[in-house]
């Protein structure tokens, strides 16, 4: 995933069942403009989210922390507004 300097990215994923999408994963990196990118992932079906940090151009992942979270429904895509990505 491209970003600038101090701009954050995301990305989602959804999934369709019975004509409905759902939201199942948001991908987030933040690049602090020197060589280390920042990114969390979120996976709403396994109720968990991940963050670390990965130096530009390396494999090795410093930092990870993994926590579960609460989720009682999986969002709709008809029912998100950009906002709500906030709360994720």
């Amino acid at each position: 995933m491209l970003t600038n300097i101090n701009d954050p990215k995301s990305c989602y994923e959804f999934r369709c069942i019975q004509n409905t999408f759902e939201l199942v994963k948001i991908l987030g990196v933040y690049w602090n403009g020197k060589n280390t990118t920042f990114e969390t992932a979120i996976d709403l079906i396994a109720k968990t989210k991940t963050e670390f940090q990965q130096e530009l151009g390396s494999d090795e992942i410093f930092n990870k922390r993994k926590k579960a979270i609460t989720i009682h429904s999986l969002p709709k895509i008809q029912d998100l507004s950009f906002s709500d990505s906030e709360q994720y």
